[in-house]
């Protein structure tokens, strides 16, 4: 959408009317000074895995192209995690020796966010449903049922990374009163109660 805008008194002079559709997200578009628009079209959320050498060279692909994000890779780098939108926000395995991919996640919410644990038999993810997040664990396999790890009425919640000996998870979660992110670790056995790592004024995440 364009509209008229007066740089003097900072206002608004007519109505909005559309110069162009199917704008992808993100504001993939950029306007010259002599007002020439250019923008790119089309779904910005189709994407094609691929690997590259240290060099930047593109030495195979992976999987078919669609709606994907959050990769994660295992460990061993055998199989990554990635979350496909194409029909559902549900996370999928990918196993590149055999091409094959597996559903890990089946709805109904929104799944999220996987982290492999390191010995690449499990993987934790964040669930958004009616009624706040939850974080859960699940067999990589797909072949066992999720377990529940935290509840949350928050609206952030995500694993960040599993330490090495895999005693502990390490995930950030948004503190709606005092409207911050923070850092916190959960004991994977015992009685998994969380303890909180960092704590500021200021957002802590991606840990």
């Amino acid at each position: 959408m364009a509209q008229p805008f007066d740089g003097a008194r900072l206002e608004l002079t007519s109505d909005a009317v559309p110069i162009a559709e199917r704008i992808r997200e993100f504001g993939a578009y950029s306007v010259s000074e002599n007002g020439t628009l250019a923008y790119a079209t089309g779904e910005s959320t189709r994407r094609q895995l691929r690997w590259y050498d240290r060099q930047g060279k593109v030495t195979g692909a992976a999987w078919t192209p669609g709606q994907t994000s959050e990769l994660n890779l295992s460990r061993d780098g055998s199989r990554v995690a990635v979350v496909n939108s194409t029909n559902a926000r549900d996370i999928w395995i990918l196993e590149f020796a055999r091409d094959v991919s597996n559903r890990l996640t089946n709805g109904p919410g929104l799944n999220f966010c996987p982290v492999w644990s390191p010995d690449g038999n499990r993987i934790v993810y964040s669930s958004a449903e009616r009624g706040g997040l939850r974080m859960v664990v699940k067999p990589a396999s797909s072949a066992g049922k999720e377990e529940l790890l935290r509840k949350s009425d928050s609206d952030e919640m995500l694993a960040n990374d599993w330490s090495r000996d895999s005693r502990f998870l390490l995930f950030q979660e948004y503190d709606l009163a005092r409207g911050k992110s923070h850092l916190w670790f959960l004991p994977m056995d015992g009685d998994r109660k969380p303890t909180l790592y960092l704590h500021s004024e200021f957002n802590e995440n991606s840990g």
